[in-house]
């Protein structure tokens, strides 16, 4: 795990020129944030270790979900590694507050789910939903703005495809 973090880390440092942000834009750094114990540190340096460790080159593909409720969910499947890295490193430009607690949570909608199948066959979800991200390492309040998740949906020029709730990805 740690290989696969600092060839991740590795590489982000070297598409930050590319992205016109600097370092601390680029990667998520919950240590910044105020925290009030170290047991909250901890997890959150765990949504760090396992939050897109990989890069665009390590992805064969990623569906993208979206919807206002489940049953009215539609999916684009993103296959160009350009678009592959801009989400990428959407996602690792989003920062980490603090753990979400049951007042965070949101009614309604799906939020904007990225599946990621990656070359070694392995997979990896993660749902971005308001000022809210769902890993598998539980939920996070992101601080600042989030993905503009309706814009970020327009600029992906894929077939938009209707899917059943039972095609959304579970986050494990």
């Amino acid at each position: 795990m740690k290989k696969i973090l600092a060839l991740g880390i590795a590489v982000m440092l070297l598409l930050v020129p590319l992205t016109g942000c600097d370092e601390d834009d680029f990667l998520i750094n919950p240590t910044n944030n105020p925290v009030a114990n170290s047991q909250e540190i901890d997890n959150l340096l765990a949504v760090t270790e396992s939050n897109i460790s990989f890069t665009a080159a390590d992805v064969e593909k990623i569906d993208v979900f979206t919807g206002a409720v489940p049953a009215q969910a539609v999916k684009k499947t993103v296959t160009n590694e350009a678009d592959i890295a801009k989400i990428i490193t959407a996602l690792n430009a989003l920062t980490i507050e603090r753990e979400a607690t049951d007042d965070d949570m949101l009614a309604g909608g799906i939020g904007t789910t990225f599946h990621f199948y990656l070359s070694n066959e392995g997979s990896y979800t993660i749902r971005n939903h308001g000022n809210l991200l769902h890993t598998a390492d539980g939920q996070f309040v992101v601080k600042g703005t989030s993905l503009n998740t309706d814009d970020f949906w327009k600029s992906l020029t894929y077939d938009e495809i209707s899917v059943t709730q039972n095609d959304l990805p579970v986050i494990k």
